[in-house]
């Protein structure tokens, strides 16, 4: 239930062990929040939202080569992003190919946002990556206890919480900055390299995701919206808005919890109740279309405003 990135994966992953998988979508179109549309006036492939990958995302692209689209990615050769600052102007944030995390303390000290003093601060992120140490945390607490200033929280942890995370560090879990943390710039000194789709979304995975999953004997159906869920003699049922109900061995659900919630039945009461726990995260992209050229480079970072990221589409 759901044609979204998680649900065409899992899809994808059942189908490929040799399950017979129907996939369900109440939208005309897969993808979930991550498509792309063509705009009428410009003809341009336009996606919903900008969305970029490291090279620590093991399982998005054994995903991508699974369905055979992992070409449609370009990645940096080295991490490295442009950042602009009201005050301070342009500036880099990249890490030089030294041993961990020594190529992280020299990125750092050439960080104009950032001063000399604020980097052996860093040291306390280190020795306070263990689960133990994040669990229950948010990620404004964490940097707190980790003795991380208010330049290295401004300039580099709430950029990398609400790009990895989609959260405000105030809402994101520590242990869950603490694990990308270590996946992209300790454990791998490529793992922090950036890459983006070089077509829209939808042709970099949900059009080849559903071809995979019917090529395996499964069917995708659009515009097909539930309205029900429950268990019935051993088996899962699925009401339709159309009045058509499946019966079906088992069943994933990929929806959001707060339109999940309305799905289950009252049996299920205290898996209802901690879904209506999770609170929604929204992004607002914005598309702006320009005379001329306004940034060289591929995407910039914008530190100290309410936008924090610029991207070029016609580079991409």
């Amino acid at each position: 239930v759901g044609g979204g990135f998680a649900g065409l994966s899992a899809a994808v992953q059942l189908a490929s062990k040799g399950f017979r998988v129907t996939l369900l979508e109440r939208r005309k179109q897969l993808g979930g929040r991550a498509y792309s549309f063509t705009d009428r006036q410009t003809g341009d492939t336009v996606d919903n939202g900008q969305h970029l990958l490291m090279k620590c995302n093991l399982h998005t692209l054994e995903f991508l080569k699974q369905i055979g689209t992992s070409d449609r990615l370009h990645f940096q050769n080295q991490f490295s992003i442009e950042f602009r600052h009201p005050r301070l102007g342009r500036t880099h944030l990249s890490f030089p190919r030294l041993p961990s995390p020594l190529h992280i303390l020299l990125g750092l000290m050439r960080f104009k946002p950032i001063a000399l003093s604020d980097v052996p601060k860093f040291a306390g992120i280190v020795r306070n990556l263990a689960p133990l140490k994040t669990k229950g945390l948010s990620v404004k607490t964490w940097l707190e206890r980790c003795g991380q200033t208010d330049r290295l929280r401004r300039s580099f942890w709430h950029p990398l919480s609400i790009s990895a995370l989609n959260q405000a560090p105030e809402d994101a879990p520590a242990s869950h900055l603490a694990r990308i943390f270590r996946d992209a710039f300790l454990r791998n000194l490529d793992g922090a390299c950036l890459g983006y789709a070089t077509v829209g979304l939808s042709g970099l995975y949900s059009d080849s995701a559903s071809q995979f999953i019917k090529s395996h004997g499964g069917e995708v159906l659009l515009r097909c919206r539930v309205v029900h869920i429950s268990e019935e003699r051993e088996r899962i049922s699925i009401q339709l808005d159309s009045g058509e109900k499946l019966s079906v061995d088992a069943c994933i659900s990929s929806v959001p919890p707060t339109a999940l919630v309305r799905l289950l039945p009252p049996s299920l009461s205290r898996l209802r109740r901690d879904l209506t726990s999770f609170c929604p995260s929204p992004i607002l992209s914005v598309n702006l279309w320009f005379e001329h050229p306004v940034i060289e480079s591929d995407f910039v970072g914008l530190l100290g405003g309410r936008m924090h990221w610029l991207f070029n589409k016609p580079n991409l």
